[in-house]
C-alpha cells in the first residue's frame, strides 16, 4: 500500500530545482512496471512517464507508479493534454506531478495549475484513492497536495513565444520544459533540420525561465557533452535518454560486439564484461 512518500519526494525535488541544482532523469515510454522498477534502481532523480505518445493507460500507469515506491526516483507524468479530468485521475492514482504538453498562453498555464489544486486554489475534485493510501492518509494528503505536487508545462510552439514571460510566471507553476521537435514543426521545419529559428526559440524559453528564476527542463535527451552548456543556460532538469533508447543502444552494442567475436574469433571487451549476467 502506498504511503505519502510521493509527496515528500516531490517536495524535495522541487527544493533542489529552486536551489538551481542540476537533476537528471529519463523519459519512460515502455508500459511495464518491470522496466519502471529497473529505471528506479538506476538512480535517476526523476522520470517523465509519457502518456501523450504511448499506449500506456491509467491501469498500467498505476502499476508503474507502484513499482517506483521503493526508489527515490520521482514519477512525473506527461499527460495527453490539459484536460482537468485526466490530470485529476493521474494525480489520484499517485503521480508526484504532471507535465502538460503544448501550452500556448498564460491563461492555459493558469488553467493547468488550477486543475492540479484543490479549492479554493483550484478545481480538482476530491478522490485521491491510491494517492492518499486509500484514505488512510487522507487528511495529510489534503493538507500537503496543493503545495507539494509538481506542476510543469511544455512549450512547443512559436505561438507561445510572445507570452513567455507571462507563462513562466504563472502562480503555482513549478517548472517549464522545452519541446524542440514540435517547435521545429511549428516554424515549418522538421526536428532533424537544425533550423536556427528553433535554437532561437529555445534560447528565448530558457532565457525567460532564467530571468524569472523558474526551473527549466529540456525536452530531448542531453548527451554528456551537452550538460555543461545546458546548465550554463539555466537548464537544470536534464533527461539523459529514454528507456527505449537505452534498450536499443544496449542491444545494438551487444550485437556489434558479438559480430566482432565472429570475425576475429576472440571475445571483445564488451562481450567479456557482460558474460555471466542477464
Amino acid at each position: 500500500m502506498p504511503d505519502l512518500s510521493v509527496l515528500q519526494k516531490a517536495r524535495r525535488l522541487k527544493q533542489r530545482w529552486r536551489q538551481g541544482e542540476p537533476t537528471f532523469g529519463a523519459w519512460h515510454a515502455i508500459g511495464s512496471p518491470m522496466v519502471t522498477e529497473i529505471m528506479g534502481a538506476c538512480g535517476y532523480d526523476w522520470l517523465f512517464i509519457d502518456l501523450e505518445h504511448t499506449a500506456i493507460d491509467l491501469g498500467t500507469l498505476q502499476t508503474m507508479l507502484a513499482a517506483l515506491e521503493a526508489s527515490a526516483t520521482v514519477p512525473i507524468v506527461r499527460v495527453p493534454g490539459s484536460d482537468p479530468h485526466h490530470i485529476k485521475r493521474v494525480l489520484d492514482i499517485g503521480a508526484a506531478g504532471i507535465l502538460v504538453p503544448n501550452v500556448l498562453t498564460a491563461q492555459q498555464a493558469s488553467e493547468v495549475v488550477r486543475a492540479t489544486k484543490y479549492p479554493p486554489a483550484g478545481i480538482r475534485g476530491w478522490g485521491p484513492w491510491r494517492a492518499s493510501s486509500y484514505f488512510a492518509g487522507a487528511a495529510k494528503y489534503a493538507e500537503c497536495a496543493n503545495d507539494d505536487l509538481i506542476v510543469m508545462i511544455q512549450i512547443e510552439d512559436i505561438k507561445a513565444l510572445p507570452e513567455l514571460d507571462a507563462i513562466v510566471t504563472t502562480p503555482g507553476l513549478d517548472a517549464v520544459c522545452s519541446g524542440p521537435a514540435d517547435l521545429a514543426f511549428s516554424i515549418g521545419s522538421t526536428p532533424f533540420a537544425n533550423h536556427p529559428a528553433v535554437a532561437d526559440a529555445l534560447s528565448q524559453i530558457f532565457g525567460a525561465a532564467r530571468r524569472h528564476g523558474v526551473p527549466a527542463a529540456h525536452g530531448l535527451a542531453v548527451s554528456d557533452s551537452e550538460v555543461a552548456s545546458m546548465v550554463s543556460q539555466g537548464v537544470t532538469i536534464l533527461p539523459l535518454g529514454s528507456d527505449v533508447g537505452l534498450l536499443s543502444q544496449g542491444g545494438k552494442q551487444s550485437v556489434n560486439a558479438a559480430a566482432g567475436w565472429r570475425s576475429t574469433g576472440e571475445p571483445t571487451k564488451e562481450v567479456v564484461a557482460k558474460s555471466g549476467s542477464y
